[in-house]
């Protein structure tokens, strides 16, 4: 019996994560007629799971972190109707380097990423379904005295908000954004 169950696991489970990769796959290539096809199922919206990207290797994350970084605008929207976690948390294990000091990076949220591309209509669409804009991201260095700071101290581990994120990135109005949402006429607008 044991044996008939590891048998039949083994056969069924490469087609449960091709079903949960297909999704991340028809974002990445632009794919909207499959994606469109994919969302349909509740289960796809908020699929996490371990996903490489050059040489980032991402642990929980899910189809709107994947929207987010290749600002696919309308994909966002859709993932956000069908409510997809604004707030879904994912690390990244693998790849993260700051001035060559490699990295582990935990509680990035779309809101960072969409932060460090700088678009503008994607952090309004995140902040709408309730990004939480004070959600914090740890970089924490894997050798102690790796990365310096501007004033010449060592520092093993720091937090960012997705504002000082936009700032880090160099998306100024990114950062203007997040920082004054809460009193914007905007955020009150329905995601539709």
């Amino acid at each position: 019996m044991k044996k008939t169950f590891i048998f039949l696991l083994a056969q069924v489970f490469p087609f449960v994560i091709f079903a949960q990769t297909e999704i991340f796959e028809a974002i990445r290539d632009g794919n909207q007629e499959r994606f469109m096809q994919l969302v349909q199922d509740p289960k796809n919206v908020n699929a996490s799971i371990k996903w490489q990207e050059k040489t980032w290797l991402y642990e929980n994350f899910t189809p709107l972190m994947q929207a987010v970084s290749y600002q696919r605008e309308e994909m966002v929207l859709e993932l956000l109707k069908r409510k997809a976690k604004a707030n879904a948390k994912c690390k990244v294990i693998e790849g993260y380097e700051i001035d060559k000091c490699d990295a582990k990076v935990t509680g990035y949220t779309a809101l960072h990423m969409a932060a460090a591309k700088g678009n503008e209509n994607i952090i309004k669409l995140l902040i709408r379904a309730g990004a939480d804009t004070r959600a914090e991201v740890k970089i924490k260095f894997r050798h102690k005295e790796c990365y310096k700071t501007k004033d010449g101290w060592f520092v093993e581990e720091f937090v960012l908000g997705p504002q000082g994120y936009a700032e880090t990135f160099g998306q100024n109005d990114a950062a203007r954004i997040i920082r004054t949402a809460k009193g914007s006429k905007w955020i009150k607008e329905p995601i539709k």
